[in-house]
Formats: structure tokens, C-alpha cells, sequence
């Protein structure tokens, strides 16, 4: 995809919404099953106390996240060309963390996103069949090629989420009888800190979410003809980070007050659970509003699962490549697409019909297989940075390497602790 150094730099004379590109795929992708099933999740079971967890998980995965546009950016290249530049290791280690959660990660989006349609329409049965309708739609939209289109929709209904989830907040907030003793962290056993692995390993999203930033950047350049500007980029991104982890602290507080207080449990089969989730809505807003809330959380969380789908399709063209050698000019590049996302979607279904009926559960396993690989790209994408690829000059400022490197050692710890209590405690 040499096409990129070819690129004019886009001009600053843009519109408002347009301005904003994979940084707003970036909270497409996050807004699904990290902010409307763990988030409400973490309010529900443990209450107010996990809004310092939820921000605390964004905080410390930050550099990781923003360094995927920001490399494409500066060198017209993705991270998986520095992964292959870092060495054979540095190849198969990332390669180890896709495979291992690319496949159950996007089986759980898909699930969700039937679960919701069964609690919105009623349905009880047809899940299998309705989880293929789901995965048969994304490829018919995703195979069109269009991706200005694609961002243009993930735009639009990120945009409606998250003010219906601020209005619903501002509701929900005079009702709490607001006190210190509400925000204490709950103690530390082992199941909670089970959880709170599970929780990490998707908020505000999962670490490959870096390396879609810089292909969708890299695309996006291609397709609009420009080469993106470091500066407008990272804005595009603060703004999409930004975004998601406001909306995160704000599903703790639904599932907290509306949940945890009431001493509610949450359901664990994936239609129960999103019949809970609507009714959270229509709690603070009324019976009326099930229709708007139903339609558009379907909505964002099936544009997470075109994000997801896209983005892993992306990824493996372009290890692909990587490995093969071969360049890939525009028409080749499509053709592999399709070839790799179809091949996606068909493993993606072959393992929902061998998937136990506890969504909460399965949905937990695949978060910490996500978190515990997520030290792995965190090194990987700190070493794109800051290995002389990208002049120093260019590059991040020093206050970033030193949080990227907390972020490192903090995700190594945590995922070291999490071994220990599961087998060997």
C-alpha cells in the first residue's frame, strides 16, 4: 500500500464533522460490549467504586492506543510493517495475541448484537439462525467497499449514544444519595479481581484497537486522496478517547444506582441480560422511549461489530502481505479483504454454534484472553515509537514515553497477579 507516500496533505479547510475520522471508528469499535455489558456490569455488581477502575483502565492503556494513527501518520505506514521491521519474534508474539482473540472476541459482539434484537422484537428462539443474519448483513456492507460511507454511519450513531447516555445520566445523577463511602473500591479477592481483569481487558477497548487506528488512517488516507495531519489526527483521537471513557464512567453510574442500589443481579444469558439493559433506559426515560433505545443501541452495537470485522480483516491482509512480501496495490488489497473476511465470518459463526448459553461468563473469558495479551502490543507499539523509526523530534513528547512505559509494566503486573490467583492461588 505504497500508494500512501504519494498522498497531498489534506488541506485545514474542513467541515466540522469531517475532520473526525478513525478516531471516531476508534469509539465505534469501543462503544459496544465494553461500555453497554462490562461498564453497566461493573455499576450493577460492584457499584460506584469501579468508576476509579473504569478510568484508571483508560488511563493506563492511553499511549498504547494512540500511538496506532499517530505511527501512520508520521511514517505512511501501519504497525504491523514496524512489528515485521522489529524482527521475526516481534511477528509471531503479535500474531499470537490476534489469534488467540480475534476469533471468540468477535463471536461475543455478534451474540450481543442478536441478544439485543431478540429483547427489542421479542424473540425467543431463532438465535443461531439470527447470530448468521447479523454476520451475513456486516459482510454484504463491508464488501461494498465504501468506507467513507461506513466512518460517515459510525459517525452519526455515536453521535446519538452518546447523548441519549449523557441526558440519561443527567437524569439518573439528582436521584444518588451522593457520599464518600459510595466510591470505596471493593475488596480485592480473588473473583473480583477476576472481574476487574475482564473489565480491563475491554475498556475503553481492546489493544489491537491501536493497530486498526493506524490501518483505518492509513486506508482512510488513500481513499480521500490526503495525507492526514499528526496534529488534526490526534485531536480526531483525544476527542474519540476522550468520548469513550466519559461514556463508560457514565454506564457505571446507570448500572450503580439503578442496579447495584436496588440490589438487582444481573442476568447472565445474553437475551435476559439485554432486556435489563433497555429497561435501564426506559426506567429513566419511560415506556415510550423503548422503540429510540432499542434502535439505536442495536444500531452502535452492530457498528462495534463492523469495526471489529473490518478491523481484523485488515489486519490479517496485511500480515499477509507481510509475510508473503507481496505488495498490495488497491484492486489486490480488495480482493484479499473479501478472501480474509469471509474466511472470518465463517470461523466467527462455526464457534458461536459451539458456545455455552452464559453470554456474561463467555464474554468474560474472552475479555481476559484479550487483557492478558495486551502487555505483548503495548511493547510492540512503544518500541514503534520510540526505536528511530520516527525522528525524536517528530515523535511523541517525553511525558508520553514515560506514561506508555507505566502503561507496559502496569498491564505486565496486573496480568502476572491475574495468573497467579487463577491457577495457582
Amino acid at each position: 500500500m505504497s500508494q500512501v507516500g504519494k498522498l497531498k496533505v489534506a488541506s485545514n479547510r474542513k467541515n466540522v464533522l469531517g475532520i473526525f475520522g478513525p478516531g471516531i471508528l476508534f469509539a465505534a469499535s469501543a462503544v459496544g460490549l465494553s461500555h453497554l455489558v462490562q461498564s453497566t456490569r461493573a455499576g450493577a455488581e460492584f457499584g460506584f467504586g469501579m468508576v476509579f477502575i473504569v478510568m484508571l483502565a483508560c488511563a493506563i492503556k492511553y499511549p498504547m492506543l494512540r500511538f496506532g494513527g499517530e505511527y501512520a501518520t508520521k511514517t505512511g505506514k501501519n504497525l504491523i510493517d514496524d512489528y515485521v521491521r522489529q524482527g521475526r519474534w516481534a511477528f509471531i508474539a503479535y500474531m499470537f495475541t490476534e489469534l488467540s482473540g480475534m476469533v471468540i472476541a468477535t463471536a461475543a459482539v455478534t451474540i450481543f448484537t442478536f441478544s439485543l434484537i431478540q429483547a427489542a422484537f421479542d424473540i425467543t428462539d431463532l438465535s443461531k439462525l439470527g447470530e448468521l443474519a447479523v454476520l451475513l448483513v456486516a459482510m454484504s456492507i463491508l464488501t461494498s467497499g465504501r468506507y467513507v460511507l461506513f466512518e460517515n454511519i459510525s459517525k452519526v450513531m455515536v453521535l446519538i449514544f452518546a447523548v441519549l447516555i449523557t441526558v440519561a445520566t443527567c437524569m439518573v445523577v439528582p436521584q444518588v444519595a451522593w457520599s464518600i463511602g459510595k466510591f470505596s473500591i471493593p475488596e480485592l479477592d480473588p473473583s473480583t479481581l477476576i472481574f476487574i481483569v475482564a473489565l480491563i481487558g475491554v475498556t475503553p477497548t481492546i489493544a489491537t484497537g491501536s493497530v486498526w487506528q493506524s490501518l483505518w488512517t492509513q486506508v482512510r488516507q488513500i481513499e480521500t486522496g490526503e495525507r492526514t495531519v499528526t496534529k488534526r489526527h490526534l485531536f480526531d483521537f483525544n476527542v474519540g478517547f476522550a468520548g469513550t471513557t466519559i461514556i463508560a464512567v457514565f454506564f457505571v453510574i446507570i448500572g450503580a444506582e439503578l442496579m447495584f442500589g436496588k440490589g438487582i443481579a444481573v442476568a447472565t444469558g445474553g437475551e435476559n441480560f439485554s432486556r435489563q439493559f433497555l429497561g435501564l433506559f426506559t426506567e429513566v426515560y419511560g415506556a415510550w422511549s423503548f422503540p429510540v433505545i432499542a434502535t439505536v443501541s442495536i444500531t452502535v452495537v452492530f457498528t462495534s461489530l463492523l469495526t471489529v470485522i473490518d478491523g481484523w480483516s485488515r489486519v490479517m491482509v496485511s500480515a499477509l502481505a507481510a509475510i508473503t512480501h507481496q505488495p498490495l496495490g488497491i484492486s489486490l488489497y480488495r480482493l484479499r479483504y473479501r478472501q480474509v473476511l469471509y474466511t472470518l465470518c465463517s470461523i466467527v459463526y462455526l464457534s458461536i454454534l459451539a458456545i455455552s448459553e452464559n453470554f456474561t461468563q463467555f464474554l468474560d473469558f474472552t475479555a481476559t484472553v484479550l487483557f492478558i495479551t495486551s502487555p505483548i502490543i503495548a511493547t510492540l507499539n512503544h518500541r514503534a515509537m520510540f526505536n528511530g523509526v520516527i525522528p525524536c523530534e517528530d515523535g511523541p513528547p517525553n511525558y508520553i514515553r514515560y506514561w506508555s512505559l507505566i502503561g507496559v509494566i502496569s498491564m505486565t503486573i496486573v496480568s502476572i497477579i491475574y495468573v497467579y490467583f487463577k491457577f495457582l492461588y
